[in-house]
């Protein structure tokens, strides 16, 4: 442990210590001289299950790799950084802003740089993830918000995957109302919209990085938190959490983005051989998430002692009655009404498109 620590530490200081990259004119790469794209993650390589062995980010990653540097006869390397070897999903942000590093897959820390971000956070804004998927897939609303995206931040929105949808997890009890969030410590992503979300139930909500969160969990910092299936299992919070409630609250995000000045340099057939390997790398994380958290995902937590309720719509309804509006207004005092009219205009729109209504 001490030995990798170590690894990590030289990895962190390496990267940090180059000077930023600088992109302005047009380069050329060549499988004697290939350009490198570091993507760094918070997530493992592996995923303990007979059915998928990948993490939705690793494979996310993994996939992109192969069809980058398959596509470009090796004139593009791919570099992945898995584990937050180059520092948490907020610091790997800081050093592809930076250009320290070339692109990050992520989850709920974007808002921090891009606070319009947080209108996909909506709680029980999709009520599926086909819904959500049409919307990044096909919505003028979000060709539009991947533009002010990169004009705003410099960073290029390549791909949407699935990071899966986040349901109440504790130590002690199933969380079946509003009621039972009051009081609670509750550990949330760094991300406003989910303290938010978390003061309208009456609930202490506490920031905690992925990275410390077992730790939290373990020695009561937190009672409780809220995540998707697949990732309570990566990262083991079954030991420390004995009840899951499948209330799918938010939809969460697995954005792949990379430096735009980076992309910027590069020749235009590459430009699109990166494109196709996102939308591939899309896709494959998706699936990996679908597959794992609605088939063997599930029956690993019963396995591994956790107790599971499924909530009524009428359960479900009635924390949407309490937080939604609640969230609404601190979005539209913060970003405006346009955006979060925009976000439910493309949602109702999917929702005609695949026959929800």
């Amino acid at each position: 442990m001490k030995r990798r620590m170590v690894t990590s530490v030289f990895a962190v200081l390496t990267l940090a210590l180059a000077p930023s990259l600088v992109f302005a004119q047009k380069i050329h790469p060549t499988p004697q001289k290939p350009a490198v794209i570091r993507i760094s993650y918070n997530a493992v390589e592996l995923m303990n299950s007979k059915i998928v062995q990948w993490e939705p980010e690793h494979g996310m990653g993994t996939i992109f790799k192969n069809i980058v540097e398959s596509g470009t006869d090796g004139a593009i390397k791919v570099e992945l950084y898995p584990n937050a070897q180059l520092g948490d999903n907020k610091a790997s942000y800081e050093m592809l802003r930076a250009g320290n590093i070339e692109a990050v897959i992520a989850t709920g820390v974007l808002p921090i740089f891009f606070p319009e971000m947080e209108v996909i956070s909506i709680p029980y804004l999709f009520k599926s993830p086909e819904i959500a998927w049409w919307v990044f897939d096909n919505s003028d609303y979000w060709k539009g918000f991947a533009e002010r995206l990169r004009k705003r931040t410099g960073m290029r929105l390549l791909a949407m995957g699935q990071n899966g949808v986040r349901n109440f997890t504790h130590k002690d009890k199933f969380i079946k109302s509003p009621a039972d969030l009051k009081g609670e410590k509750i550990r949330v992503m760094q991300s406003p919209i989910f303290v938010e979300m978390m003061k309208s139930f009456g609930a202490n909500a506490v920031p905690i990085a992925w990275s410390e969160l077992y730790s939290a969990l373990q020695t009561g910092v937190v009672k409780g938190q809220e995540n998707p299936i697949s990732v309570i299992i990566g990262g083991s919070l079954y030991e420390v959490q004995k009840y899951i409630t499948l209330d799918a609250h938010l939809w969460s995000e697995d954005s792949l983005v990379i430096n735009d000045k980076f992309w910027n340099s590069l020749p235009e057939e590459y430009q699109v051989i990166i494109k196709q390997a996102a939308k591939q790398a899309e896709t494959t994380n998706r699936g990996i998430e679908t597959i794992h958290s609605m088939g063997p995902g599930l029956e690993t937590l019963k396995e591994r002692g956790m107790k599971v309720y499924v909530p009524t719509d009428a359960e479900k309804q009635a924390f949407a009655d309490v937080c939604q509006p609640a969230v609404r207004k601190y979005l539209e005092g913060k970003l405006g009404k346009e955006p979060i009219q925009g976000i439910f205009e493309a949602v109702a729109q999917a929702e005609k498109a695949l026959g929800y209504r």
